[in-house]
């Protein structure tokens, strides 16, 4: 009955009655998909329902494999709820079944109002332990507000994915930039690199990514923050600048990234010559002993021609 109540949001008045006393065998009885009355009644925005379990003694961190209520309220943006929760103990630091945290979620849908609630609770530890920050969360879903609040708080913005977390990515990447310059994203950038985000942590540069997509604005951005110009692909074996390779087809962004310290010397210095090189594939990497792919594009000439 508890289960039926939480779910359709009968008010206060109704529930008192038909449960005035409950036992916690009762309260925190769970449906055949481990759903407790809590958790359906936070799934459902009752907020009234909610008050009423946890006053009736309702356990706000019994959790099915999914989430907590907590969690629950925090990936809908029930802010009310996530009040209520917190002030009733719910444990922020309980992840769900793939290790995500009611902040992080809050973060990855853009939930600005239920994570002021959480910042205040939640451990960096736990944080830290589960491979990734919120500020990844946000700067990949584009949600700016989020990105700013957790700034402010006082976020890492120098936080690194985990290598499990990383290797999820083609390109395994590892930071809140790289993902704001992955998606064009200029005011998301602005924020991390102002904040003192440092653009040379991952090993695919955020400054090659901007040159690839040939924004202009962004690889401004990037160098004025201290982007190395001169970076590297760890799978390309060149012994010149890798901004060169991605900025063929944008001939004035070529000559500024020259004039702010490109080394072009290095372009004429080929250990091969007019001889055949060697063929450039698809390569490895091996990062803190661990084998990963990197996919990038194989557009580089297989001879130099002197002139």
């Amino acid at each position: 009955m508890n289960e039926l109540i939480s779910y359709y949001g009968q008010s206060r008045i109704t529930f008192s009655k038909i449960s005035p006393t409950a036992k916690p065998e009762t309260i925190n009885k769970q449906t055949n998909k481990s759903q407790t009355p809590l958790l359906l009644a936070v799934s459902r925005k009752h907020v009234s329902c909610v008050e009423h379990l946890l006053e009736q003694g309702a356990d706000p961190n019994l959790a099915n494999d999914d989430a907590s209520a907590l969690f629950e309220a925090s990936k809908n943006g029930h802010a009310e709820a996530v009040e209520i929760l917190l002030s009733k103990r719910a444990d922020v630091n309980i992840t769900n079944k793939t290790g995500l945290l009611p902040i992080h979620v809050a973060a990855k849908n853009g939930h600005d109002s239920s994570l002021k609630y959480l910042i205040t609770e939640f451990s960096g530890l736990k944080m830290r332990c589960s491979g990734i920050s919120s500020l990844h969360f946000a700067a990949e879903n584009n949600r700016d507000n989020v990105l700013e609040t957790l700034i402010e708080a006082g976020y890492d913005v120098n936080a690194k994915m985990s290598d499990d977390w990383s290797k999820m990515y083609e390109d395994h990447r590892s930071t809140a930039l790289y993902s704001a310059v992955a998606n064009r994203n200029i005011e998301a950038a602005t924020m991390l690199l102002d904040a003192g985000a440092d653009p040379n942590l991952d090993i695919f540069n955020p400054l090659l990514v901007a040159v690839r997509k040939g924004s202009m604005e962004m690889v401004t951005l990037l160098l004025k923050h201290g982007a190395n110009v001169n970076a590297l692909l760890p799978t390309h074996p060149t012994s010149f600048p890798a901004v060169l390779v991605f900025c063929m087809r944008y001939m004035l962004m070529m000559k500024y990234l020259l004039d702010n310290g490109c080394d072009a010397q290095s372009c004429f210095n080929c250990q091969y010559g007019s001889n055949p090189h060697p063929p450039i594939k698809q390569g490895q990497w091996t990062r803190n002993g661990r084998e990963t792919m990197y996919y990038l594009n194989d557009d580089s000439s297989e001879y130099c021609v002197e002139v």
